[in-house]
């Protein structure tokens, strides 16, 4: 179907435009320093890494090579549900993913390695959510599956977002060996993922 190929096309658009948004500034940050993944550990890192590339794969392939990639997807949002995915994949995440990296700055890390010599940052959509970029990875792969109708990526998010919640775990003792009651009062105002609506205390 025609509209099948539209939504496609966005799909595909849409994660060059963040992959490009992403790799610029991770560019920016890192310089050619390299980040050894022992301290998350294979099981965590490897996941994460096959997926992520699927991932960021997936969507462009499906754009040029519909036929050979139609077994992944299935006939079951409406039209209006998809557009709106479409809208917040292109129009939402964009802009958010520019921002949390814009606040992070140097900060950027691919793994759970803290770099305490550049401080704890809490400015822009750190100063409400613990951790937005995964906050907008999901948002952004559930919006491009939804946009797809693609069993496949909405299967492999679920799985991915459980390695993930690993990951932060480690990351966050990471954080507060590294910044100690500080990090410990920035986790008491803040959501790991979603902005806390109550604080505690």
């Amino acid at each position: 179907m025609q509209t099948d190929a539209i939504f496609r096309v966005f799909a595909g658009i849409a994660v060059l435009i963040i992959m490009v948004i992403a790799g610029t500034y991770r560019r920016r940050a890192t310089s050619g320093e390299s980040f050894p993944v022992e301290e998350e550990g294979l099981a965590i890192a490897i996941p994460l890494r096959v997926g992520g590339l699927l991932g960021w794969l997936y969507a462009p392939a499906l754009a040029l090579f519909p036929n050979a990639l139609g077994w992944t997807t299935f006939d079951l949002f409406p039209t209006w549900l998809r557009a709106a995915a479409t809208g917040v994949a292109l129009l939402v995440v964009p802009p958010f993913v520019a921002w949390a990296q814009r606040s992070l700055g140097r900060s950027v890390s691919p793994t759970v390695i803290v770099r305490k010599e550049h401080g704890l940052v809490t400015e822009g959509p750190y100063r409400y959510i613990r951790h937005p970029l995964y906050t907008a990875g999901a948002v952004f792969f559930l919006s491009i599956g939804v946009m797809t109708e693609s069993w496949f990526l909405l299967g492999a998010l679920v799985i991915l977002f459980g390695v993930l919640l690993i990951r932060t775990g480690k990351e966050e003792a990471k954080l507060i060996e590294a910044y100690g009651s500080e990090y410990r009062r920035y986790m008491q105002r803040t959501g790991r993922f979603f902005p806390r609506l109550f604080q505690r205390g």
